[in-house]
Order: structure tokens, then C-alpha cells, then sequence
């Protein structure tokens, strides 16, 4: 009996932890198409920065390139926020809030942690270079900086904290001094162009190295599944 039972056990904890593995998979893919589908945004907003770095584009075209730019980065935060109402807690303040451990088996050590604090640290920072801290400070995604100082909401003039709570800048920073402006290629300053573009390359490469983290991590569950 005192057998019997014990393998009873085995088999229901075995079962639980394979509605825990489809879970876990379902939430990963969730960052994973997040990322994916913010690739090939990056890559028009690059397009349209080359073409308005070019001395044939005339204002008129800016203005028209800079509308659509308005638009794209919206899906940016609305990435963020979709991200962050499936449970991938970006807006915590804590980096325990945004990692997701899964029971994958019926032993205490079959555990199987996510963590999506590089993934915030990434996209946290991106979004606001897309608004400028102000102009994102006044929309109504302005809950996306909550999650980067004491306050519910760091005020403009507030001084970024030092990593991993805030990006990389030089100490006593103001967060409207780090992220003075939203992405533009309208602004009449050629320096502006080139900096987003940069921006983007570095965005880019971060998120491709976040997807492949994902993407690493569910192909382990999906194996742990099988066995």
C-alpha cells in the first residue's frame, strides 16, 4: 500500500506539472511574440530615420515620416502593457516581481525559473526614449514608469536610480535630462536622426538576445513535457 501510494503521488504531481509546463509555455510565448512582433517595427522606424537623414527629403516629407513614427511607437508600449497584464510583472519595483518560477515536476527541485528583468531593463528604457520622459510622463501610459523609483511615479526632475532599478547614466541624472525628447526626424537637429538610429541598433541586438533567452527556455519546458 505505503508503494502504491507513494507512486500515486508521483503520478498526480506528474500530471499537475504538466498543466504547469503548458502555462509556462503559453506565458513565454507571450514575451516571445511581444519581442517578435516589435522587430520588424524597428526596422521601419530605421528605414524611415535612413530616408530622412538624406538631403532630398523635404520637410513636408519629414512631417509625414515623423506621423507614422508617432504611430509605430505606440506599439511599443503597448507591447510593454501587454506584457505586463499577463503576469510578466514589469512595472515591480522589486526584480523578484519579474521572476516567474514553474513547478515542472511532482520533486521540490523540479523548478524551472524565467527571468524577465533584462527584458524590462530593455523595453522600459526604449519606450521612454520613444516619448521623451515628458511626453510619456503626460499619456496615458505614464504607469509604464512606475516600476523606477520610490514615488508611484518618478517626477521629471526626480534622479534616475542606479542600476538595476534605473538604466546606465551618470550619477545625479534626472530622468528629463536622460530622455529629453521623443524619437524625431523633424526636429531640425541632424544629431537627433543619427542618435535614434543608433538607438534602435542597440535596442535591436538586446532584443534579439532576449528572444533567444525565450526561446531557449521553452524548448527546455517543451522537453521536460516529452520525457
Amino acid at each position: 500500500i505505503s508503494i502504491a501510494e507513494t507512486l500515486r503521488s508521483q503520478v498526480q504531481g506528474s500530471k499537475q506539472a504538466e498543466t504547469n509546463i503548458q502555462q509556462a509555455s503559453n506565458i513565454l510565448k507571450i514575451g516571445e511574440d511581444a519581442v517578435n512582433g516589435l522587430m520588424p517595427i524597428l526596422d521601419r522606424m530605421k528605414e524611415l530615420l535612413v530616408q530622412a537623414s538624406n538631403s532630398t527629403t523635404s520637410s513636408a516629407d519629414k512631417n509625414d515620416m515623423q506621423t507614422e513614427l508617432d504611430q509605430l511607437r505606440g506599439l511599443f508600449s503597448q507591447a510593454y502593457q501587454t506584457a505586463n497584464t499577463s503576469r510578466i510583472n514589469l512595472d515591480g519595483k522589486n526584480n523578484s516581481d519579474r521572476v516567474l518560477n514553474f513547478q515542472v515536476g511532482p520533486n521540490a527541485n523540479d523548478l524551472v525559473s524565467v527571468d524577465y528583468n533584462p527584458l524590462r531593463n530593455i523595453l522600459g528604457p526604449l519606450v521612454i526614449s520613444m516619448f521623451g520622459y515628458a511626453d510619456l510622463y503626460n499619456s496615458p501610459n505614464q504607469s509604464i514608469l512606475a516600476g523606477y523609483g520610490p514615488q508611484p511615479i518618478p517626477q521629471p526632475d526626480d534622479p534616475i536610480p542606479p542600476p538595476p532599478l534605473g538604466p546606465v547614466v551618470p550619477p545625479g541624472t534626472t530622468w528629463a535630462q536622460a530622455f529629453p525628447k521623443k524619437l524625431s526626424v523633424n526636429s531640425g537637429n541632424p544629431t537627433d536622426i543619427s542618435d535614434a538610429m543608433n538607438m534602435i541598433d542597440t535596442n535591436q541586438s538586446a532584443l534579439l538576445g532576449q528572444l533567444s533567452y525565450l526561446g531557449a527556455v521553452d524548448n527546455r519546458l517543451q522537453n521536460t513535457l516529452s520525457q
